[in-house]
């Protein structure tokens, strides 16, 4: 999900959060009123700050709602370079831009009647995230999706130039690693962490699956190469393309002569298209 939701954190976006249980209600979808491609704004960083900031205090903050809108509303909007923080009065809620880097931004509305309200109701899907809108604020959510948009396509830029630059410092590391006749072994800590990691994956909880991995690798660099294979793949799992591509990458520079290397390489060629 776009944000980790309490009971009252559905208010994030100035609509309730909703995951369509209920066939019936989707069912009563009768036109499909277009599809929206965010436009990236050709701004710098403290236009888009402003201007996000205003997005979100309309959204959040307007005392128009119709009949299905919560009645409480945030005391404060800030926003930063890395998240927007929204301040309630018995919480505080922040959003980080990382978490965008995960989703698809394009919209696709959808117009139906929601029956004996008689009125039309607007679904707009980030996703497979779901909110209603009315049809007069369709223009403020396309707006605020561009601005999103900008910050997503910032993140990417941030991560981007994070890993290139520990990719240069691990060649290094690498190279040393290749020339070794005797290899590292895997510790019985280490051997511990793969196998729970392992465990993990098969049962789909990958968060987990790569906390572990991750201490595999913390524990020694290089005694369990494909735990960066492994890593990679449960990223892309999770649909992190950025970090599935680092871990590749990695392993790559351990392993170029490895197996299963061309098909490493492949992925790594799949995983760019996701991003783009």
């Amino acid at each position: 999900m776009l944000v980790k939701y309490s009971s009252s954190k559905w208010q994030i976006f100035y609509l309730m959060l909703i995951l369509f249980t209920s066939i019936s209600v989707f069912s009563q979808a009768t036109q499909t009123a277009g599809f929206y491609t965010p436009k990236l704004r050709n701004i710098d960083i403290n236009e888009a700050k402003n201007n996000l900031t205003q997005i979100l205090i309309k959204t959040l903050c307007s005392d128009s709602k119709g009949w299905f809108w919560n009645s409480r509303y945030p005391t404060k909007v800030e926003v930063f370079e890395d998240r927007f923080e929204l301040t309630y009065k018995k919480e505080n809620i922040t959003f980080y831009f990382s978490q965008l880097l995960k989703y698809d931004l394009n919209v696709s509305v959808f117009s139906f009647d929601p029956g004996r309200m008689g009125r039309d109701i607007y679904l707009i899907e980030f996703n497979n995230i779901k909110f209603f809108s009315r049809k007069s604020d369709i223009e403020n959510m396309k707006e605020l999706t561009d601005y999103l948009f900008f910050y997503q396509k910032r993140q990417k830029d941030v991560e981007l130039n994070k890993y290139n630059n520990q990719l240069s410092l691990f060649e290094e590391k690498a190279t040393e690693y290749r020339a070794l006749h005797v290899k590292p072994a895997i510790s019985e800590e280490q051997r511990e962490y793969i196998v729970q990691a392992n465990l993990y994956t098969q049962q789909r909880n990958y968060n987990k699956a790569i906390e572990l991995y991750q201490k595999v690798c913390q524990i020694n660099s290089f005694a369990y190469p494909a735990a960066y294979s492994n890593l990679a793949l449960l990223f892309a799992n999770i649909s992190d393309y950025q970090s599935a591509i680092y871990y590749m990458k990695l392993y790559l520079m351990l392993e170029p002569d490895a197996s299963d290397s061309r098909a490493s390489q492949d992925k790594i060629y799949e995983w760019k298209l996701m991003l783009q």
